[in-house]
C-alpha cells in the first residue's frame, strides 16, 4: 500500500472516531515500514485501569480516566515494549520498533526453572478462574474476501461456561443482534468454513488451552525469554525450529504480585506458514495463511475473568474449478461482567449456530454502545451503515 493511501486511511479513521467519541484517538505506527500496527495492547501505568487495543488501522482511544500526567505502555508480539509519557511523547501518531524473534535473555525467579515458572503461572491463573460462570458479553465478527469487507454481525449475548471432564462446556444465548451481508463473487457459505467463532474465543478462558507453547510437553520446542519488570513480567516465546512445523511466536504478560497471566498474544512464525496443512471441505479446500490471537484477562473482585479476545485468521479457499480466494475472519469478544442471574441457559434459549450472522438483525436497544474494546475502522463503519444508516454505529 502506498504511503499516501495509508495516511489517508489513518486520517479518515481518526475523523470517524472523533465524530462518534469524546475520547482522544491515537495511531500506532511501525517505525521501520510505515504501516499501522494492529492488535497492540495499550496499558495505563496503573494496571488496574482499563486497557485499549489498536484496530486494523492502528487506531485506539484513550479512556477518559487516563490523565495528562500519566504514562502508557504498548505491548505487541512483534514489537519492543514501549513507554510513552502523556506530557512529553504523546502525539497523534506513536512509532514503535520491531523486535527480533531470536531470544537469549532468561531470568529465573526464586530458584525456579523456566519450566517451573511457566507451569506455575498457568496453575495460578486456573486457580482463580470460576466455574461454572455466566457472563454478559458483546461479540462481533467481520469477514473479508480478497481484502474487501463482505459481512458483519454483532450481538449482545450471554455465555454459560462449565468445566466438564477437563474441558470447557459452552452454552450461549443471543439477546439482540445486527447483521450485514454484501454480495460476494462466489456462492460459498463462509459460516461453514470459518475457523473461529465465539466458542473458540471463550475456550481461551483456560490458559492451558491457548497455545502449544504453554503445554509442558512442548517446552523443549521453544525458546523463552523472561524479563523482570514492575508490575508486569514479560515472557517472549519463539520456536527453535520454525521451518519444520506450524509454530507460533508469542508474548505473555504476567502479574508480578501473584504470578497470574494478564495477557497472551501469538501468531504464526513467518517461516512456519508454508507448513500449514490443506483441509478438504466438501467441494473446496482451505489452507490457513495466518493466525493472530490476543487474549486479555482481568480481575473482577477476587476472581480472574476473560476481558477480551481478538482473533484474526486468513485462509486461502479454492477448488479445481473457478474458486480461488483469500478470506479473512476477524472476531472480537468482550466480556462486560458476570451476569446477575448465574443460572444456566435453558435448552430453548441456547444459540446453536456457529455464526451470529445467521440470526440476522433483531434489536431494541443500542447494545453496541461502549461495549467493544476495539474501535471501528472507516471501512467497517461503512459496511455497518450500509444497512443501518439511521443508527450511530459506534
Amino acid at each position: 500500500m502506498k504511503p499516501i493511501s495509508i495516511i489517508l486511511i489513518i486520517f479518515l479513521s481518526v475523523l470517524a472516531q472523533k465524530a462518534t467519541s469524546q475520547n482522544k484517538s491515537l495511531v500506532l505506527w511501525d517505525e521501520e515500514n510505515s504501516q499501522p500496527v494492529e492488535s497492540a495492547l495499550i496499558l495505563h501505568q496503573n494496571q488496574a485501569k482499563e486497557s485499549a487495543i489498536s484496530n486494523s488501522n492502528g487506531l485506539f482511544e484513550l479512556p477518559p480516566s487516563w490523565q495528562s500526567d500519566d504514562s502508557l505502555f504498548v505491548h505487541h508480539v512483534n514489537y519492543e515494549t514501549t513507554t510513552f509519557s502523556f506530557s512529553k511523547d504523546l502525539k497523534d501518531t506513536l512509532n514503535i520498533k520491531q523486535q527480533d524473534f531470536m531470544l537469549d535473555e532468561v531470568v529465573v525467579y526464586a530458584e525456579k526453572t523456566v519450566e517451573q515458572f511457566l507451569e506455575d503461572i498457568v496453575a495460578n491463573t486456573q486457580a482463580k478462574l470460576k466455574f461454572p460462570v455466566k457472563y454478559d458479553g458483546y461479540y462481533k465478527e467481520f469477514t473479508l474476501e480478497n481484502e474487501k469487507y463482505i459481512s458483519f454481525a454483532d450481538a449482545s449475548m450471554q455465555f454459560y461456561l462449565e468445566d466438564k471432564r477437563d474441558d470447557i462446556n459452552i452454552d450461549a444465548s443471543l439477546l439482540e443482534s445486527r447483521a450485514v451481508n454484501l454480495e460476494t463473487s462466489e456462492e460459498i457459505d463462509l459460516s461453514l468454513v470459518a475457523p473461529i467463532g465465539f466458542e473458540s474465543a471463550l475456550a481461551y478462558k483456560d490458559p492451558s488451552k491457548v497455545s502449544s507453547f504453554l503445554n509442558p510437553n512442548n517446552y523443549k520446542n521453544y525458546n523463552y525469554s523472561i524479563s523482570d519488570g514492575s508490575p508486569l513480567i514479560t515472557i517472549k516465546i519463539s520456536p527453535k525450529n520454525p521451518e519444520q512445523d506450524v509454530c507460533k511466536v508469542g508474548k505473555i504478560l504476567v502479574e508480578k504480585k501473584d504470578s497470574t497471566i494478564s495477557f497472551i498474544q501469538f501468531q504464526y512464525h513467518p517461516l512456519s506458514i508454508k507448513n500449514s496443512k490443506e483441509v478438504n471441505m466438501l467441494v473446496m479446500k482451505a489452507k490457513v495463511l495466518q493466525n493472530k490471537v490476543s487474549i486479555k484477562y482481568r480481575y473482577y473482585e477476587d476472581e480472574i475473568i476473560l476481558d477480551y479476545v481478538r482473533m484474526n485468521i486468513s485462509m486461502r479457499i479454492y477448488n479445481d474449478k473457478k474458486i480461488d480466494q483469500t478470506n479473512t475472519f476477524i472476531n472480537d469478544l468482550s466480556i462486560l461482567k458476570p451476569s446477575e442471574n448465574q443460572e444456566s441457559i435453558s435448552w430453548g434459549d441456547r444459540y446453536r449456530k456457529k455464526s451470529i450472522a445467521k440470526n440476522g438483525t433483531d434489536f431494541q436497544t443500542e447494545f453496541w454502545k461502549n461495549a467493544s474494546h476495539v474501535s471501528l475502522s472507516p471501512e467497517e463503519l461503512e459496511l455497518i451503515n450500509s444497512d443501518h444508516k439511521d443508527l450511530d454505529a459506534n
